[in-house]
């Protein structure tokens, strides 16, 4: 599978996990599939991370209390953690957890746009651009899981990864960049 991604949606996913660090950021990713089968990136909806302030390095919450953030949006990650969605575990985990309300305002905002909600990109701070265990085992078959490597506060790797449908592992997704 490949994934498209013009320029300014590269810089749409960089620049917000840049400003999350040392905190881990993401969001959603919304497009179409081409007569080749890619999936075409066309719009990011950045995702507010639900942790508590100091649960969100290497780790993302989304809950049922989840809005999509509006391009421009200068909200500070929320200091609490919802009393159903406590703080789990702790080290080099990515936690980012899908609830049902989450994926339903994802899929409606992109059916109302006639597009489809294609995949989750989130931030690994000063750790690589590759999925954890974690993200295995809540991740969907199908969808790209764009992962950006922040160190130090700047981007480095930006890799896409795709489920297996057997769910046994992830496999790395060609990003193909196009210059619009």
């Amino acid at each position: 599978m490949t994934l498209e991604l013009g320029q300014a949606a590269l810089r749409q996913l960089q620049q917000p996990v840049e400003g999350t660090y040392p905190y881990e950021g993401g969001g959603l990713l919304i497009g179409r599939t081409d007569e080749q089968g890619r999936k075409v990136v066309t719009e990011i909806k950045l995702i507010e991370n639900q942790r508590a302030i100091e649960d969100q390095h290497n780790r993302i919450l989304i809950t049922d209390q989840m809005t999509l953030l509006q391009k421009g949006s200068s909200r500070r990650p929320r200091r609490r953690v919802p009393r159903s969605n406590p703080p789990r575990g702790r080290g080099f985990e990515q936690f980012f957890q899908w609830s049902h309300q989450m994926y339903r305002e994802g899929e409606a905002y992109a059916d109302n746009q006639g597009l489809l909600l294609i995949g989750f990109f989130h931030s690994h701070p000063d750790h690589p651009a590759r999925p954890s265990e974690f993200d295995r085992e809540h991740a969907l078959p199908w969808w790209s899981y764009v992962i950006v490597s922040v160190q130090q506060g700047h981007s480095a790797d930006v890799l896409s990864w795709a489920l297996r449908e057997d769910r046994s592992a992830f496999e790395a997704e060609e990003i193909v960049m196009r210059e619009a």
